[in-house]
C-alpha cells in the first residue's frame, strides 16, 4: 500500500537520514563501527519504508 508523502516530509526524511549517516564522520568511527552504525541505521528505518511503500 504506497502512501502519499508530501514535500516537507520527504524534507523531513533526506535531512534525518543524511544526519544520521554524516556520524559516521562526525565521531570518527572506524569502518568496523562505521558498518555496524549503517546497519543500526538500515535497521531502525527499513520497517517505515516498508509500511509506506511495500517494499
Amino acid at each position: 500500500m504506497e502512501k502519499e508523502i508530501s514535500d516537507m516530509q520527504w524534507h523531513i526524511l533526506a535531512t534525518a537520514y543524511v544526519h544520521l549517516i554524516f556520524e559516521v564522520v562526525r565521531h570518527d568511527m572506524t569502518r568496523e563501527e562505521a558498518a555496524e552504525h549503517v546497519q543500526f541505521v538500515r535497521d531502525l528505518l527499513y520497517p517505515g519504508w516498508k509500511q509506506i511503500y511495500g517494499l
